[in-house]
């Protein structure tokens, strides 16, 4: 997940980077910049969370979180455990 967290840290610089140059051209004020970058972060951010658990789950085979292949049906016959980082799953272990 850090490598995850690192993607959305350059996606949001280089977006930080295109409304500048933006800026130059536009001339937007600093809250309009500052507007528009919190909504393009809010709107990504699923977008890229959401690919980075794809990932994880059907592509990356080195990954403890490694399921199977694309259109594959998989079925998980163990209780999830604080290990499965992957996605966010409810306490199944207490009745």
């Amino acid at each position: 997940m850090l490598c995850n967290a690192l993607r959305v840290a350059v996606s949001g610089i280089v977006l930080l980077a295109s409304l500048s140059s933006l800026h130059a051209q536009v001339d937007l004020s600093p809250a309009e910049v500052r507007e528009i970058s919190e909504e393009a972060f809010i709107y990504g951010l699923p977008l890229v969370m959401n690919y980075g658990v794809m990932y994880d789950s059907f592509v990356d085979t080195q990954s403890s979180q490694y399921r199977c292949p694309f259109n594959t049906l998989h079925n998980t016959a163990r209780v999830f455990t604080p290990k499965d980082t992957a996605v966010v799953t409810p306490n199944s272990d207490t009745p």
